[in-house]
């Protein structure tokens, strides 16, 4: 019987050991999520466990980040500020259950999800969080069993994944979407001067509030609410800066959800919805993240709304500058003879855009777009402007196109490579979905290596990470 033991041990000790050598390989590889956005995670960790003094922590997505200035909150309200939202990929339950970590007597907690279906419920990705907690493995004992079950079911994947990016596609340093671009507070501090977003707002993801009713959600933020009071500390629930050209819901809809909100979890409520809905000027490239201007409209709006929680007195003195205009292409430099394209252009707030391929051109296998119209660059694509081009297979788009629009492959059944001359997609506007709408199915979009991981960490490019291929 012991050398049955003996033989099973054995069997046991063999079928382990490729398991046990991948991880050895994959733990002592270097770690090219560093910089990668979501990493600066550890830093906020960090801060919340080890800053000293009476806190005012803000819990929730990536609008925080993008729409703080804690420095300001440090000078009006004298609590030591800390920045804890990070990234909508990470989940809310995440970012909750790790603050408990931090929260302290006498602490404040403002818990800011943004009005999204998925930061609105039990969302959780483990391969995210274990590329942002690489550096601090110690924050995973904060989470759920079930949380933690999943992270051990994604370890070897994190592993594979950790492996198959080289050195020359880690995140650079003067990033937006990358861990530099934070300061010492959680804060972006990369300039953001205006809207980016044709139109002013993102198309594909407007704001419904139907959708956020999740009890499951709710049952679990309550919980967090008791587990912060049990600290000894106040919460506040905050609704999140958004973009009133992408609203989608009427004044009485948002009176009912905060009287929702306030219900279930038992906790103040900074402001209404409305108190925090902007124009689309202060904002950036999604219909949550502020501009520069932006992020101090909304801070102001805060600590006015703090001010009221926590009774302090006097004016916030913050001047706050104008709202910023949407940037416009270069000036019209018209030649003598109107340039010929194969194209259609439309010239929308300022910037040229190609709308449509003229009929005699859509029987093209390749097609290079053209940089400029009469002078001018040309910076975006209508959604359906290849519509008809059954006998393309190859497009190729220069770097000064910056603005996609959703199903702009659409119409076009055999197209298989697309090239992406984009030097900075942190400059560029994607629509969080639908970008691939009506693309042929074995279309592929085909990144420069040495840019690669700039789209794989990009907030919105990375969404159609399954597309990408490398040239």
């Amino acid at each position: 019987m012991k050398k049955v033991f003996r033989y099973m041990a054995l069997y046991l000790l063999l079928a382990l050991l490729p398991f046990g050598i991948f991880a050895l390989v994959g733990e002592s590889a270097n770690n090219n999520y560093h910089n990668a956005f979501h990493a600066a995670l550890v830093d906020k960790y960090h801060r919340l466990t080890e800053v000293q003094g009476q806190k005012l922590i803000f819990v929730g997505g990536s609008s925080l980040p993008f729409g703080l200035r804690c420095d300001l909150i440090e000078q009006e309200l004298g609590y030591t500020a800390v920045n804890f939202g990070m990234y909508a990929s990470l989940g809310t339950r995440v970012m909750t259950e790790l603050s408990l970590d931090g929260v302290k007597r006498e602490d404040v907690v403002v818990l800011a999800p943004e009005l999204n279906p998925q930061t609105y419920s039990e969302y959780f990705n483990a391969e995210a969080l274990w590329e942002a907690a690489n550096e601090e493995r110690s924050m995973i004992r904060a989470l759920s069993w079930d949380e933690k079950t999943s992270m051990a079911y994604h370890y070897f994947p994190f592993l594979w994944n950790k492996l198959s990016v080289r050195n020359a596609e880690a995140v650079a340093e003067g990033e937006l979407y990358a861990r530099s671009s934070l300061n010492e507070y959680g804060d972006v501090a990369y300039p953001r001067e205006h809207n980016i977003m044709p139109g002013g707002f993102d198309k594909s993801q407007t704001v419904t509030l139907s959708d956020l009713y999740d009890e499951a959600f709710f049952a679990d933020m309550a919980a967090y609410v008791q587990a912060v009071r049990a600290k000894g500390a106040e919460l506040y629930f905050a609704f999140s800066p958004t973009n009133a050209a992408a609203v989608r819901f009427t004044p009485e809809e948002a009176a009912a959800f905060e009287r929702f909100v306030a219900e279930k979890l038992d906790c103040r409520v900074l402001g209404s919805i409305a108190d925090v809905t902007y124009d689309p000027g202060y904002f950036y490239d999604t219909n949550f993240h502020l501009n520069d201007t932006g992020a101090i409209v909304h801070t102001v709006r805060l600590i006015d709304l703090l001010k009221e929680q926590l009774g302090r007195d006097g004016p916030t003195d913050i001047e706050i500058p104008p709202m910023p205009e949407t940037e416009s292409s270069d000036t019209p430099q018209e030649t003598e003879e109107p340039q010929e394209i194969m194209f259609e252009v439309s010239d929308e707030g300022g910037m040229l855009y190609l709308t449509a391929i003229k009929d005699a051109y859509k029987d093209e296998t390749a097609i290079r777009l053209p940089e400029r119209y009469n002078g001018r660059p040309i910076q975006g694509l209508t959604g359906g402007f290849l519509s008809g081009c059954g006998q393309l297979t190859e497009l190729e788009i220069p770097a000064c196109y910056t603005i996609y629009d959703a199903g702009i492959f659409s119409g076009c059944p055999a197209l298989e490579k697309v090239y992406l001359e984009l030097p900075e997609p942190s400059k560029s506007f994607v629509p969080a979905e639908g970008l691939m709408d009506g693309a042929a199915a074995a279309v592929k979009l085909y990144i420069p290596a040495a840019k690669i991981n700039k789209f794989r960490s990009n907030y919105t490019w990375r969404n159609y990470a399954d597309y990408f291929a490398v040239y």
